[in-house]
């Protein structure tokens, strides 16, 4: 398995994965759940081609995407522990269920906290479902208010 950059040609396994993930939530009838996934295919391929929208696939050895994560970049104004005023907010983070208990959506989400640091943004902040909250909190995010953060090394 491998982790790359999202690009225009992976919109369609992002879609399938938005839908997928409100699915397994529960979130939706299958009529709204058909609407999201037009309004949102049409979102995420403009996203991915303006660069409004940092995206992150898993792909098996054949190439295919198996897992993908999200990220979206928040100009929020510096305050205490975020003098950037740079917030990265986390979207859309799915794995396959073939494709769980292999690493995919930990290394997902080490590449994006590495991408972070890099460039410096203040903090993730994610909403996760109830059955990811120890993936999040074994990597270092720690509940605040109604989300988990994760501040880098400052």
């Amino acid at each position: 398995m491998d982790i790359r950059i999202a690009t225009p040609d992976d919109k369609a396994a992002i879609v399938r994965h938005r839908r997928a993930m409100f699915e397994e939530l529960g979130y939706g009838s299958p009529a709204l759940l058909e609407k999201m996934v037009e309004t949102f295919d049409a979102w995420i391929g403009d996203q991915l081609k303006a660069g409004g929208f940092r995206g992150w696939v898993a792909v098996d050895d054949q190439d295919e995407v198996i897992g993908s994560a999200g990220l979206r970049i928040r100009g929020w104004g510096p305050r205490a522990r975020e003098l950037a005023g740079k917030q990265g907010y986390v979207v859309g983070v799915y794995v396959d269920p073939a494709g769980r208990g292999q690493g995919a959506g930990r290394s997902l989400m080490q590449t994006m906290m590495d991408w972070c640091a890099e460039y410096q943004l203040d903090c993730l902040i994610l909403h996760p479902s109830e059955k990811a909250c120890d993936l999040y909190l074994s990597m270092g995010f720690v509940p605040e208010d109604d989300a988990y953060v994760w501040y880098p090394q400052q």
